[in-house]
């Protein structure tokens, strides 16, 4: 489809426009003229810098679609906005007959005012819906989405929009892509916000960042104000290069079965029947479960295959392994929505409020947590007599571009995004690209001891664990963070493990978290030390009828004779001899 809807526009009446194309004012709509199209006269409705607006009906075949470009001054009264345009949809209201709402209509709805909210109700009532939600104006300080789109999103198979940067305005226009467009049943089917991810919105992506030059960020004091410049930057291209596409929920389907498995799921049915049909013949009998059988084997060894090369094409073959297993045990089941919640001596319904409980759940339970058996007065003394000069200063090591790359290419692949819309994969495809800018972010965030405020931000998501899905303690919190801030966790904590095993900070007895020391190593150490206190007539310094080991569920009582032969056997140590292991 052929058509441009302008909101902001300095043509003169008798400026020429493109051959082949028709202008339409008050704003203007440039189509071409091979499109079957009636434009609309809405000049009972236009009231200057409050609604301006033009619009033009398209004659598809299964449906009738009109599109408006709309214009709201800033100094425009939005009461009589809000009032003039329902008005006139009402006035347009028909059976089959769809809108698209675009322009400039001055409110932002990257913010939660009530003339954000009004417009969303609004839209909502005609079954309108915002389809673009990244910011289209973003300078130093901020960022706004004047400009957007309201479209049924139910009407369409597949939509695709994307930003277009044209240089001419600080606004970006927008590009909407309107994709086989039938009437399809009406019908609630929920639809999937995607990005459109491949080899080609790649390869424009890493375009953008090659031309990018970073000159703004390594001329910028203060950690946080030169990270914010490098993720507006980064986002912009990531928004121009991926658009947004809706499609429809998948469903489930067995991807083992053939169409040879289907023929013979057929055959096995008539077979079936006619050995039903006739339970005295017995060779009709035999034959059935033959075929029935054999038919099974296949498919088992369809489902094999299938699921080998599943877990062989993987990049994580582990999580591969435990989606297949979880899926063919029925065990998949998630708890995608959480429809009520209890909050006290209420049942909450209403998202936003069951999020707010959950926030103010997570937040205060450190308070609820038993507290009794720890001795203030014992840590302390303790962090009162420690040596504090005898500690070695941490030596600040700078961050090099190879080790950007290294630690991106080592993260776990990922296509889940977190709050940015930034996912693993992505910078794992610019790594290279980007790795000198975020090497000088790291260095300055190193050097002024400043973590990034924009990497402090997580989407915390509960996860049901076990027994009513009304009951906040069943949901355990999981934090989702940036790709940027695991990047810069990893550096920090590469070079605090080095500073404390360097420095012999560290006790020997610390088993836990590190590098090369796995449970074997703390059950040596364990056997070697109390194996020093067994004697060989029984006696023990170490009272070991109370020893025990403890396990994931339970505590098991180990006799001295059972751990005097247990330690003596794992130390190499016969029994009766006077050797000490």
């Amino acid at each position: 489809m052929q058509l441009t809807p302008l909101s902001t526009h300095w043509a003169p009446r008798k400026k020429k426009i493109k051959k082949g194309y028709n202008l339409f004012r008050t704003r203007c709509i440039l189509i071409h003229k091979s499109i079957e199209h009636q434009p609309i006269d809405l000049s009972n409705f236009c009231y200057e810098k409050t609604l301006e607006i033009c619009a033009v009906k398209l004659q598809l075949e299964s449906l009738k679609l009109i599109i408006f470009c709309v214009y709201t001054a800033p100094t425009g009264n939005l009461e009589l906005f809000f009032s003039l345009m329902e008005k006139m949809l009402n006035h347009l209201l028909q059976p089959k007959l769809t809108f698209l709402i675009c322009g400039d209509l001055n409110i932002n709805l990257l913010t939660k005012s009530n003339d954000a909210s009004k417009l969303l109700t609004l839209m909502n009532t005609f079954n309108l819906t915002q389809v673009v939600d990244f910011p289209m104006r973003i300078t130093i300080n901020n960022k706004s989405l004047l400009d957007t789109i309201f479209i049924d999103i139910t009407t369409y198979n597949k939509i695709q929009i994307k930003p277009f940067v044209n240089g001419l305005l600080d606004h970006d226009a927008q590009i909407i892509s309107l994709n086989k467009i039938n009437l399809i049943p009406k019908q609630k089917v929920p639809k999937i916000k995607l990005r459109l991810i491949n080899n080609t919105t790649t390869s424009s992506f890493q375009k953008l960042l090659k031309e990018e030059t970073w000159n703004q960020i390594y001329v910028t004091s203060g950690i946080n104000e030169t990270f914010n410049i490098f993720q507006d930057i980064f986002l912009r291209y990531f928004e121009a290069s991926f658009p947004i596409t809706y499609s429809n929920r998948k469903s489930k389907q067995n991807n083992w079965i053939t169409k040879g498995i289907r023929i013979s799921c057929n055959k096995k049915r008539e077979l079936f029947t006619q050995y039903r049909g006739n339970t005295d013949n017995i060779q009709a009998k035999n034959h059935y479960k033959k075929y029935r059988t054999i038919l099974r084997k296949v498919i088992n060894e369809a489902k094999k295959q299938f699921f080998h090369k599943q877990v062989v094409t993987s990049s994580n073959k582990v999580k591969t392994v435990w989606k297949i297993i979880k899926e063919n045990s029925g065990n998949s089941q998630q708890v995608d929505t959480i429809n009520r919640i209890k909050c006290g001596h209420a049942l909450l319904q209403n998202p936003k409020d069951t999020a707010k409980a959950f926030n103010k759940y997570y937040t205060n339970i450190t308070s609820s947590l038993n507290i009794k058996h720890n001795d203030m007065g014992k840590a302390s003394l303790l962090l009162n007599n420690f040596k504090l000069g005898n500690i070695v200063q941490m030596e600040i090591i700078p961050v090099s571009e190879a080790e950007v790359v290294s630690i991106i290419k080592h993260l776990k692949p990922k296509d889940s995004a977190e709050y940015d819309g930034i996912s693993i994969n992505i910078l794992k495809h610019c790594a290279h690209i980007i790795s000198k800018p975020l090497t000088h972010i790291y260095n300055c965030s190193l050097t002024s001891g400043t973590y990034p405020e924009r990497c402090k931000f997580a989407v915390v998501r509960p996860i049901y664990r076990k027994g009513g899905y009304d009951e906040m303690n069943n949901y355990r919190p999981i934090s989702l963070l940036t790709a940027s801030s695991k990047i810069l966790e990893t550096i920090l904590f590469k070079r605090l493990i080095q500073h404390l095993e360097s420095n012999n900070i560290l006790t020997p007895a610390q088993f836990g978290f590190r590098k090369d020391v796995h449970i074997s190593d703390a059950v040596f150490s364990l056997l070697n030390n109390t194996g020093l206190f067994i004697s060989p007539s029984g006696n023990s310094e170490l009272d070991c009828a109370t020893t025990k080991t403890y396990t994931a569920e339970r505590s098991i009582s180990i006799g001295r004779e059972s751990l005097k032969v247990f330690c003596t056997r794992g130390l190499g140590v016969l029994a009766g001899s006077t050797a000490r292991g």
